[in-house]
């Protein structure tokens, strides 16, 4: 985290005090990276069950890394005494 790195907060990191995020997500595009639009597609039942299996890897380790995110984040908030925007 740049928190860590800077070993200090940057103002536009820091809610403590019910500041705003000077940073306008509403501002952030959507990248399609020059792939258009293929509509509303919907899988078949059988496709999302061939993609569950697929991707079954990439879940787990998607939640241990969602899992760690959270402990850095409450650990680099406590130990600042900050709450993050």
């Amino acid at each position: 985290m740049l928190i860590q790195i800077l070993e200090k907060v940057p103002d536009f990191c820091n809610c403590t005090f019910g500041k705003q995020n000077p940073i306008k997500r509403k501002n952030i595009k959507k990248r399609a990276h020059g792939v258009s639009n293929h509509g509303n597609y919907q899988p078949t039942n059988k496709q999302k069950a061939f993609i569950n299996q697929l991707t079954k890897v990439d879940q787990k380790l998607y939640k241990v890394a969602q899992k760690i995110f959270e402990e850095q984040l409450e650990k680099v908030q406590r130990d600042y005494e900050f709450k993050l925007c």
